[in-house]
């Protein structure tokens, strides 16, 4: 399992790309954190979350405070 501390920047992705042995086997995403925007005018900061297998998204989330993605067979 990996874990990545991405610096978080308003309106820019964090993306995380990675080669599974057998993509159809599992996958899982998660991300969390407590955020404060500058400018809260915005409304509440999201996590979206998504895996693709090779170019087809499979699963995606949206959540405030800590999404998950898992796909699983």
């Amino acid at each position: 399992m990996t874990n990545l501390q991405a610096p978080l920047s308003a309106g820019a992705p964090v993306v995380y790309t990675v080669t599974l042995a057998n993509p159809n086997q599992w996958a899982s995403v998660t991300a969390s954190g407590m955020l404060h925007w500058p400018d809260s005018g915005n409304g509440p900061a999201s996590f979206h979350c998504e895996i693709a297998v090779d170019g087809q998204v499979v699963v995606q989330q949206d959540a405030t405070t800590t999404v998950t993605c898992a796909a699983r067979r």
